[in-house]
């Protein structure tokens, strides 16, 4: 396989799914609220359910996954995810719905993680770096395109994208079925790792190290604000802020532009790679966005807090691959753990900022999170500290 079918393979599954995985994620919210009358708190649940299924899976089955070929691994998350969205689009209660998500979420450990892990393989410096910037932008369309359809196709009846997600997921499966001359071979776990691009510098893998644990603890951080914002906001514009459906996808749009803006451009850029002081800045703007998506009561206000929260989260996520994989002959391994952070933040930010919206009302739900990067912040002055004292 060449590297150009490769890279089309991956780049154009992340955009598809991204777009198919968000759109019915971001449809719940809706469909659980008319179909099942579910509080904020059921909804937070059901998100939860995805994304701790997603997190068991990745670490009872990584080694599973990580012998499994890149074309078993697909068949296995589109075959897993159209199961689920069946459950979900026929259940009569709550419970089933919770069932069908847990499906999803343990084919999601067959997807992204493999998927990502195949990508950087043999890849350094700025070579990595650009490859990861294409495929976040890859990704990042998909999120992008699927609120504001989300929300056009919600407002005519809230199971369409549903419907829309059992097609997508169809077609995926019959074509990794199909597809023959898909990666059959290739490990998603191959090593290669550890060659140096020379122009990542040579001594770049010290410093890698280092702003690893940062990184990971601000994209685990960070995510808790995302995952209220994705997942339970939506509730509080239509409820409280009286917007309509149309209105909350063009939002959430926004907020998916400015994210793909950050990662496209981050991925081209090197001027923050291995510099601490950018991932501190980048948590102190995310605590004063979510602080004022608390008090915010304008829709131009809150379309640029959400358009600066989408940058602080774009600027997050590229640096927990970045730094995460750097210098690491596992990537597959590495990957997961960034793809577990994020799973378990965003429960964290579903699930408790549903119960704080429900109970105490939204400015408490957003003091919450900004408090919860309080923690990304000190463990960014702790490791700067460490990276001031190592190269002394």
């Amino acid at each position: 396989m060449t590297k150009n079918s490769k890279a089309t393979i991956i780049y154009t599954t992340a955009f598809v799914m991204a777009l198919t995985i968000n759109a019915v994620n971001l449809a719940l919210v809706f469909y659980s609220k008319e179909k099942f009358q579910a509080t904020p708190t059921q909804t937070g649940i059901l998100t939860a359910c995805y994304n701790i299924s997603y997190v068991v899976a990745c670490i009872a089955l990584r080694r599973v996954i990580s012998r499994l070929a890149i074309r078993w691994s697909m068949i296995l998350a589109t075959g897993s995810f159209l199961v689920g969205i069946l459950f979900m689009y026929c259940a009569k209660t709550i419970g089933l719905a919770y069932f069908g998500q847990c499906i999803c979420g343990v084919g999601t450990a067959f997807f992204w993680p493999p998927l990502m892990g195949w990508l950087s393989v043999g890849l350094e410096g700025q070579a990595l770096s650009r490859a990861t910037g294409i495929y976040n932008f890859s990704w990042s369309m998909g999120c992008i395109i699927s609120p504001m359809l989300t929300g056009y196709l919600s407002s005519r009846n809230a199971s369409y994208p549903l419907v829309m997600g059992i097609i997508s997921y169809l077609l995926a499966f019959v074509f990794f079925v199909a597809h023959r001359n898909a990666p059959m071979l290739v490990q998603a776990g191959s090593g290669g790792g550890d060659s140096q691009d020379s122009s990542s510098g040579a001594g770049s893998t010290g410093a890698g190290v280092v702003m690893r644990y940062p990184a990971w603890v601000g994209i685990a951080c960070t995510w808790v604000g995302v995952g209220f914002i994705l997942f339970i906001y939506p509730r509080v514009a239509e409820d409280v802020l009286k917007l309509n459906r149309e209105q909350i996808g063009v939002l959430l749009l926004l907020r998916a532009l400015a994210m793909s803006l950050a990662m496209s451009v981050l991925g081209f850029c090197r001027f923050w790679h291995f510099k601490p002081q950018q991932l501190l800045a980048g948590h102190l703007i995310t605590i004063v966005a979510l602080i004022g998506l608390g008090v915010a009561r304008n829709v131009g206000v809150i379309g640029f807090l959400l358009v600066v929260s989408g940058l602080m989260s774009g600027h997050s996520y590229t640096n927990s691959i970045f730094h995460g994989v750097s210098g690491s002959s596992d990537r597959t391994f590495r990957m997961t753990l960034h793809e577990i952070l994020l799973a378990a933040g965003g429960v964290v930010g579903a699930v408790l900022g549903g119960l704080a919206y429900q109970h105490f009302g939204l400015l408490t739900a957003c003091l919450l999170a900004a408090g919860v990067m309080l923690v990304a912040v000190l463990a960014d002055l702790n490791w700067w500290k460490a990276a001031k004292q190592e190269r002394h």
